[in-house]
């Protein structure tokens, strides 16, 4: 994952790719330190995902999950 940031990279680095699409799958745990990693960084979401190789629209619904799950356990 390549940053563009002074953030450092999520501490699981292996990106797991997908058959001959080439898509890259991330953990769940890769997941999390991404989206921990953007609520440090001061970034725009699509400057953040642009930056570690993710789609916007990916992040955005990885944001989303994260967010409705936390509501879900209040």
């Amino acid at each position: 994952m390549q940053s563009t940031s002074s953030e450092p990279a999520p501490s699981d680095s292996s990106i797991i790719r997908a058959g001959s699409d080439g898509r890259l799958r991330f953990t769940p745990a890769q997941r999390q330190d991404l989206l921990d990693a953007f609520d440090r960084s001061g970034l725009t979401a699509m400057a953040f995902a642009r930056g570690h190789g993710v789609c916007y629209q990916t992040f955005i619904a990885w944001q989303r999950k994260r967010r409705e799950q936390a509501t879900d356990t209040r």
